[in-house]
């Protein structure tokens, strides 16, 4: 099963922990696709879902594909509310009940509209997913071993965020979701988690943010890891 091939069970993980590397940025690899940028539509959630399925399916099958945010944000009204709150969770049981279709088919436009999807132009509805451990260590196995992973976490000023080692102590109640594409650790001994937002690529680090790992300032980063199974 996954789940033991991944570490991703306590019971294997003793056996196969020498296997995750120190660091590693999937980055390197060419499986991450492009950084987006959400804009008005506080939707992370679909950014995040549809942006590690792209990464999955590349590793699958060397192909690329640009998916469509807004058909999902469209679309699957029952599963998310538009921009006003959803989850990656919902977001992938929508395009395993219903598809998802292509970006240049469906362009963005940071805004809920009338769904425009036909059933027969969508991909992927065979698409399942696993949800992680509620474990930072177990988080950094299946990052290190297998792949990129969403996550959603609380970090109240994420926005303002322009370099370094996001630490926030409080962490606050703002959620945002994002994918780990990967982890290491600073010259100074700070280890991280570098994670792939969808706020364009003049925000943070070219669009990505470190946020310290192992530490009282992960603010929920495990607590609802998840990732695809194509």
């Amino acid at each position: 099963m996954k789940l033991i091939i991944f570490c991703l069970v306590s019971i294997a993980y003793v056996s196969c922990k020498d296997s995750v590397p120190d660091a590693i940025d999937w980055r390197e690899k060419g499986v991450i696709t492009q950084v987006k940028d959400q804009s008005d539509c506080d939707g992370s959630f679909y950014f995040a879902a549809l942006g590690i399925l792209e990464s999955y399916y590349y590793q699958k099958t060397g192909e690329r594909l640009d998916l469509s945010e807004q058909s999902a944000i469209d679309c699957s009204l029952g599963y998310n509310n538009g921009c006003n709150g959803g989850a990656v969770l919902n977001t992938l049981a929508f395009v395993r009940n219903k598809g998802v279709v292509l970006e240049e088919s469906y362009p963005y436009k940071a805004s809920l509209g009338d769904c425009q999807m036909e059933g027969t132009q969508s991909i992927l509805k065979t698409v399942g997913y696993e949800m992680l451990p509620q474990n930072e260590e177990e988080l950094k196995a299946a990052v290190g071993t297998t792949g990129p992973v969403a996550v959603t976490f609380n970090a109240q000023n994420l926005t303002s965020y322009s370099g370094g080692i996001y630490k926030d102590p409080t962490c606050g109640s703002t959620t945002h979701s994002g994918i780990v594409v990967g982890y290491g650790t600073s010259t100074d001994s700070v280890d991280y988690w570098i994670i792939k937002m969808s706020f364009g690529t003049n925000w943070g680090e070219d669009g990505y943010v470190k946020i310290a790992r192992d530490v009282a300032y992960e603010c929920g980063i495990a607590n609802k890891a998840i990732y695809p199974i194509l």
